[in-house]
C-alpha cells in the first residue's frame, strides 16, 4: 500500500530472480524453533514426558533427512507436505519409538520422516498399493511393507511398549481407534481426521473422523451432511508447467445412524485424550500448497 510506503521494510528488486532462499544459518534457527514447540506439545500430552534428545541432535538429523528427502522426491504431490515432514521427524526423534507402524503410507514419505529416530528399529507399513512407494531407509531398520489391512495383521510378537502408529488411510477413525485399542497400542496419531471443513474438502475423508467422535453426544440419528467434490487430474509438461483437467464432479453424503453413533461412541471411551498437533507453517516453507485441512491430531488410548 502505497501511502505506507514509508514504513515498509521490504526491499522489492527485481533484479534478484530469486523464488525462495534463506540466508545460511536462518533455516538452522528456524528449525531448532520447530524442535522446542514439539516439546512443548509433548509435554503438555504427557506431563511426565522425559526428553532424551537434545535439539542440536534433532536439528542436524532433520536438516540431513530432508535434503535426502527431497532428492527421493518425497516432499511432492502425494506424499506429506513439508511442515507436516518437520512435524513427524521431530515428534518421532523426541519420542523415540522402538517399532512404528503406518497405514497408508503411498509414497513412503512420512516413513522416511521417522526414520531417523534413534531407539527405531522395526518399521511396519500397510497399503494396498506400493507401486508409488520410493522410500530409501537406513539399513539397518527392520521394515515390512504389506498390501493387506492394518486391522488384519497380529501384533502379538511386536513389542508394543515403544510403539507409534500412524493412520493416513482415510477411512473410518472411529473403527481404526477400535482396532488399535484392541491391539494394544495406546500412542497414535491421525492424519485428516478433522471436522466439517476438513471433511467436505475430501472426496474420501476419514468419517467419522475424530471430530464427531469426540462430539458425538450432540449427534442424532439421521443428521447427515452432503456435499460435492469436483474431480481434477494435473498433467505436468516437461516439469515447466501444469494443467489441471476437470473430471466429472462426485456428489457425497454422510448420515448418522444408531450403529454409527453406537460405534463412535466406543471408539470415545477408548480415548484418554485427543489433542491438535502444532502446525509448524511458521518454521518451514510449504511449496505442496493445499486447500484441504491438514491438521494432525495425537492421540493417547487408555
Amino acid at each position: 500500500m502505497r501511502k505506507f510506503e514509508n514504513y515498509d521494510l521490504i526491499s522489492r528488486n527485481s533484479n534478484l530472480k530469486q523464488d525462495f532462499k534463506l540466508s545460511e544459518g536462518l533455516e538452522r534457527k528456524l528449525i531448532k524453533l520447530s524442535y522446542q514447540t514439539v516439546l512443548t506439545f509433548l509435554k503438555n500430552v504427557f506431563p511426565l514426558f522425559d526428553n532424551e534428545t537434545s535439539c542440536e541432535e534433532c536439528t542436524d538429523k532433520f536438516i540431513k533427512l530432508f535434503s535426502v528427502a527431497k532428492k527421493q522426491n518425497l516432499i511432492s504431490r502425494g506424499g506429506v507436505p513439508e511442515k507436516n515432514y518437520l512435524l513427524l521427524s521431530m515428534t518421532a526423534q523426541l519420542l523415540n519409538p522402538t517399532l512404528y507402524v503406518e497405514s497408508g503410507f503411498f509414497k513412503g514419505s512420512s516413513i522416511h520422516a521417522v526414520s531417523q529416530s534413534k531407539k527405531l528399529r522395526r518399521i511396519i507399513g500397510f497399503d494396498p498399493k506400493h507401486t508409488n512407494y520410493r522410500a530409501i531407509l537406513p539399513k539397518h531398520l527392520n521394515v515390512s511393507l504389506f498390501k493387506s489391512d492394518f486391522a488384519d495383521y497380529d501384533f502379538n510378537e511386536e513389542d508394543l511398549s515403544l510403539s507409534l502408529l500412524y493412520f493416513d488411510d482415510h477411512i473410518n477413525t472411529a473403527e481404526r481407534i477400535i482396532q488399535a485399542s484392541d491391539k494394544g497400542f495406546k500412542n497414535l496419531i491421525f492424519d485428516d481426521s478433522c471436522g466439517l471443513m476438513g471433511t467436505v474438502e475430501r472426496k474420501f475423508p476419514s468419517m467419522p473422523s475424530l471430530f464427531f467422535i469426540e462430539n458425538i453426544e450432540n449427534f442424532s440419528k439421521n443428521d447427515e451432511i452432503l456435499w460435492s467434490k469436483q474431480g481434477k487430474k494435473k498433467l505436468n509438461f516437461f516439469n515447466l508447467f501444469d494443467i489441471n483437467i476437470k473430471r466429472k464432479k462426485s456428489y457425497l453424503s454422510f448420515k448418522f445412524d444408531e450403529a454409527s453413533i453406537s460405534l463412535c461412541r466406543e471408539a470415545k471411551n477408548r480415548i484418554l485424550s485427543i489433542t491438535k498437533m502444532p502446525d509448524l507453517n511458521d518454521f518451514i516453507k510449504t511449496n505442496n500448497l493445499t486447500t484441504n485441512d491438514v491438521t494432525q491430531h495425537f492421540v493417547v488410548l487408555k
